[in-house]
């Protein structure tokens, strides 16, 4: 199995700072996708892709235009940006010949528990399936530190939640939408798609206040 991470990241390198030695341990390729003005992100991942340079991983970036995530009146194009690394991903696989691939998208402030891939390869067996994962989430790097915020969210346990954009884990070549305004709707759409919806035996971390990023960056940084 060869895992493809894809993950946005326009104003959020502190987050993934925290976050990308988890998505190496998982993924075999990442695609970080930002934009060409965001220099923070720019410079983490070509550190990132220096400091595995001898491990068996792969870090590709997408750096699109600007423009890209305010186009259409959008406050923040996730879905375009989501839809040109899907593209990106699909053709690495035909150039390269990548068999038995895999494709997460997962956000920049998700953590993934060092068992992420085992239960990948264990459960994720159904190509025509969109799989997901349960939450927990930390305010804080305090929170986080102190690992205060254990309990899941009561709507994080309902299926159509954890199968939520900041974990999406699919086989079938299929694409994001091509534009959205925002963050929000995007990932339903694209989970919707599929017949089959499934929650594996998965807990991940996000970091940072929930929803307010959705039309672009307004957080505090998160300092580790």
């Amino acid at each position: 199995m060869h895992i493809i991470g894809i993950t946005v990241c326009v104003d959020y390198s502190d987050y993934l700072a925290a976050t990308i030695d988890s998505k190496l341990q998982c993924c075999d390729t990442l695609i970080v996708a930002t934009v060409d003005s965001d220099a923070a992100t720019i410079r983490l991942i070509q550190g990132s892709r220096k400091k595995s340079h001898e491990n068996d991983f792969k870090i590709v970036d997408c750096v699109l235009p600007n423009t890209i995530i305010s186009s259409n009146k959008a406050k923040f194009n996730k879905s375009a940006m989501v839809w040109a690394s899907q593209d990106l991903a699909y053709r690495l696989c035909s150039d390269e010949k990548i068999e038995n691939s895999v494709f997460l998208l997962v956000d920049a402030d998700i953590i993934l528990p060092e068992h992420t891939r085992q239960v990948i390869e264990e459960c994720a067996t159904d190509s025509s399936t969109i799989y997901g994962a349960r939450r927990r989430d930390f305010v804080t790097p305090e929170d986080y530190q102190s690992q205060s915020s254990i309990s899941i969210p009561h709507y994080r346990r309902e299926p159509r939640f954890a199968l939520a954009g900041y974990f999406q884990l699919y086989f079938e070549r299929k694409f994001y939408p091509e534009n959205s305004v925002s963050c929000a709707k995007c990932d339903d759409i694209f989970r919707d798609g599929f017949a089959k919806k499934v929650i594996m035996p998965l807990i991940v971390d996000h970091i940072g206040p929930e929803r307010v990023n959705w039309k672009g960056r307004v957080s505090e940084p998160w300092v580790s």
